[in-house]
Formats: C-alpha cells, structure tokens, sequence
C-alpha cells in the first residue's frame, strides 16, 4: 500500500487548528474542492444528499446487472 498525505482531512485540518502545522504545500485544487463540496451538501441537506447518492448507486447497479455484468464489489461492502 502507498500512502498519500493527498487526502488526509485529519493532517489538513491541523492546518487550521493551534499548532498552524504545515509540513508541506498542500493540494490547493483539492482544499477548494472541499470547501465547494461542504458548500453543496449544506446547500442540498445532508439527508437529500445520502438519498440521492442510494438513488444514483441502485440504478447504476441495476444498469451493470442489466447488461449481464456484475459489480467487481460485494453489495456489502459498498
């Protein structure tokens, strides 16, 4: 396994917590892709957001199931 310090919120958020820590420059994109998807997710209600998500993911596993496919993860994992 590789670790990346590319998406760890825990490390990004000690950015802005008392110790200021900042051992390297950090994903700009990345930060600002947080910030506009905080700003969906509030926009939409949490709840709407989880309900679309479910919506989205049942039919796009129908889709696969339709064209005589399978999802490469068990329906419990996902």
């Amino acid at each position: 396994m590789i670790y990346s310090n590319y998406f760890d919120l825990g490390m990004v958020m000690d950015y802005w917590g008392p110790e200021r820590l900042n051992h390297h420059t950090e994903a700009t994109s990345a930060l600002f892709a947080a910030r506009e998807c905080a700003r969906l997710i509030l926009q939409e209600g949490l709840d709407n957001g989880i309900a679309r998500h479910k919506l989205h993911g049942d039919a796009l596993l129908k889709g696969i199931q339709a064209m005589g496919s399978r999802p490469l993860a068990t329906c419990g994992t996902k």
